[in-house]
């Protein structure tokens, strides 16, 4: 991810369980984040610790780092610096690791193996769900979700293990749809697209 009025370049390392910054010349800041596997405790000492995170986006109109936590299915979001600020979502029900096992009513705000994310002008946050093969919207500030879109399956309107998605600046998301050998391009009538750089 990358912050477009610094320049500031994040990589997430999900076996290391880190965070790094590089700066636009590609010159190592620091780092941030550490192994913490706290999915089953809420204490603080785990907030600025991940269990493999798989996917960071950057809110440039709020300034924030959202990084997947995918081991403890959250999202936690960050200052610039890599200060902890926030989280949300939790795991989903027994038997989710079943590729399009859960209902779409059951799996609302919840994760079985969150992958990538984005977020648009609007702060909201897209996150793609590789075992339930959907991706959920989330209000970053509150960390309420709103809505859901995919489906299990290999038709047009279907996904099988998205991995990751991004958004173009014409408010199409674009998703890799590992399973079924290709990208698959979503309009949805919500999305809005990131600020354009300086």
């Amino acid at each position: 991810a990358i912050d477009p009025a610094t320049g500031i370049i994040y990589v997430v390392d999900s076996v290391r369980n880190y965070v790094y910054r590089f700066n636009r010349d590609g010159n190592f800041l620091d780092r941030f984040g550490g192994y913490g596997p706290g999915y089953y405790d809420s204490s603080a000492s785990f907030h600025n610790q991940f269990d493999y995170p798989s996917g960071i986006a950057f809110d440039a109109v709020r300034q924030e780092v959202l990084v997947g936590d995918q081991g403890n299915f959250r999202i936690k979001v960050f200052d610039p610096a890599g200060n902890y600020l926030r989280q949300f979502g939790i795991n989903a029900p027994d038997g989710s690791w079943i590729f399009g096992d859960v209902s779409p009513e059951k799996l609302i705000g919840r994760f079985s193996k969150l992958q990538g994310l984005t977020v648009d002008s609007e702060s909201r946050v897209y996150v793609v769900d590789s075992f339930q093969c959907t991706v959920q919207v989330f209000d970053s500030v509150s960390g309420n979700p709103i809505g859901m879109f995919g489906d299990y399956g290999t038709d047009s309107a279907e996904l099988m293990t998205p991995i990751d998605i991004t958004l173009s600046a014409s408010g199409q998301f674009i998703i890799t749809d590992w399973n079924n050998n290709r990208l698959s391009i979503w309009q949805i009538g919500l999305a809005t697209p990131p600020p354009a750089p300086p």
